[in-house]
């Protein structure tokens, strides 16, 4: 379980990384525009997909520690509904 949650953390540093690049570079295009209005919309759109993404790992850390915190007392059923939820989230990924 310790690698799925490894490679989701990797995944969302990923997609950071993927929206950063691809913003800094729009970004980038429009001040040489020197068009502030654009510069304004590109990095408040970057912003609120990075906060799309934050929100959706806060998510799955969420179910991750629900899971590990309190391991002894849950049943084996609670057990496969929370791993059956975190599996879910990592496959649905739409950001």
């Amino acid at each position: 379980m310790f690698n799925l949650l490894l490679a989701q953390v990797e995944d969302f540093a990923q997609k950071r990384l993927d929206v950063e690049t691809r913003y800094a570079v729009l970004i980038k295009e429009a001040k040489t525009l020197h068009n502030q209005e654009l510069i304004a919309q590109l990095e408040a759109s970057r912003d609120n997909a990075l906060s799309q993404i934050d929100a959706q790992l806060k998510r799955e850390s969420e179910s991750w520690l629900k899971l590990f915190e309190n391991l002894d007392d849950l049943t084996a059923a609670q057990i496969d509904e929370l791993v059956r939820t975190i599996g879910e989230q990592g496959k649905a990924k739409k950001i």
